[in-house]
């Protein structure tokens, strides 16, 4: 997925039993603060900034996937993940991620001729 957004577990009861289904959000109140301000450095403190406050504010309830860009993983991190990669955090207390771990991207495989 090469956009901005989330993938969350929603669970609900119905008549007795749990049913529980992968969604695809996309919120106007999370969007912007995902998207890349490579193109303007000058406003990436301040949207990190306003991104950690949004993420404190969230109450999830279960494991959830934001997508975004590189200069705002290493904002938030200080990890500066390759084109393609996958960070894996913990969003801890007051803010602070733990980096719980990466994944790499696919190897290109070259085409044969």
């Amino acid at each position: 997925m090469d956009t901005d957004g989330c993938v969350f577990t929603h669970r609900y009861k119905s008549k007795g039993k749990w049913y529980s289904y992968k969604k695809l959000y996309f919120t106007s109140l999370s969007k912007p603060l995902l998207n890349s301000f490579f193109r303007d450095r000058a406003r990436g403190e301040l949207q990190t900034q306003m991104l950690l406050s949004w993420l404190d504010d969230q109450d999830f309830g279960t494991p959830v996937v934001l997508v975004t860009h590189q200069v705002n993983i290493t904002g938030l991190t200080n990890v500066y993940p390759r084109s393609g990669e996958v960070v894996i955090l913990r969003l801890g207390d007051g803010s602070e991620f733990k980096v719980l771990g990466t994944i790499a991207p696919p190897q290109e495989v070259p085409q044969s001729q």
